[in-house]
């Protein structure tokens, strides 16, 4: 879905994160790919999940978010409550 993102828009400016199952490799070149456990959420799921929240917290008025949601979403970008 990132790699069709980027390719549908060739000409603008575009930034962002998604997070895939560990082993997953596409070649992007503007969107970051963050592997993440799968099935089972791990750390590396929780990372990803920090790390696009904090993409979104930079962001200003006039940006557009684009979320690209799949059913590997859960486990890969895990946000748990504290304790």
């Amino acid at each position: 879905m990132a790699a069709a993102l980027e390719a549908a828009w060739p000409d603008t400016e575009l930034a962002g994160a998604i997070a895939v199952p560990a082993g997953t490799r596409r070649d992007t070149q503007r969107i970051e790919l963050l592997e993440a456990g799968h099935p089972v959420p791990d750390e590396r799921s929780v990372a990803a999940a920090q790390r696009m929240h904090a993409l979104v917290a930079s962001l200003g008025a006039d940006d557009l978010v684009v979320a690209l949601v799949s059913g590997a979403a859960p486990p890969c970008s895990a946000s748990p409550r504290p304790g």
